[in-house]
């Protein structure tokens, strides 16, 4: 749509105007969301903006990437295994408290995680009463069956958009990123 297409060209001439390189990069870890004709469509309506990336890089080509960050974060207890509906995260969240499965150790969270069932997300410990209350650990990873248009059923527990995107932005070494609204 027009607001794709403004944010797009935007990054790609200021990348020009300074000697940058543009990425086009499809954040897809959400199955629900990722539709096959969607990557060609993406390409097509670049080209007739007369766009051409640098370099094009796809989000789920990066999963056993996203499970090794991950494996580290856990065993460095920096993360816990949830099974709070949303109703009560919310409500705690918003109070600045956290759920009891904060307190997990980091030997059950082992367990839970690799075993991630449906209903449960992995939680990255911030801080309860962070001044931004997306920020009060924010899910980072939960389970979704429904295939995939690249991987099909090769996975079910998916890295959410916020815990892709800055995971890529280091792969990729991204150091700046324009956004418009």
């Amino acid at each position: 749509h027009i607001g794709h297409a403004k944010a797009c060209l935007l990054n790609y001439e200021f990348a020009k105007r300074y000697g940058g390189n543009f990425a086009l990069r499809f954040d897809d870890t959400n199955p629900t969301l990722a539709k096959k004709e969607f990557y060609d469509i993406v390409l097509e309506n670049l080209t007739w903006l007369g766009v051409q990336p640098d370099r094009i890089d796809i989000g789920s080509d990066h999963m056993e990437a996203f499970y090794r960050l991950t494996e580290k974060l856990v065993d460095q207890g920096h993360c816990y295994v949830c099974d709070c509906d949303a109703d009560t995260t919310n409500q705690l969240r918003y109070k600045g408290h956290a759920c009891a499965h904060r307190d997990q150790a980091v030997e059950e969270t082992k367990r839970r995680w690799a075993k991630l069932a449906e209903g449960e997300v992995l939680r990255l410990r911030i801080d309860p009463a962070h001044q931004n209350t997306t920020m009060r650990d924010p899910t980072i990873f939960r389970v979704i069956y429904e295939p995939h248009a690249r991987t099909g059923a090769k996975y079910h527990i998916w890295p959410t958009y916020d815990f892709e995107t800055c995971v890529m932005d280091a792969i990729q070494s991204i150091t700046c990123l324009l956004y418009t609204s």
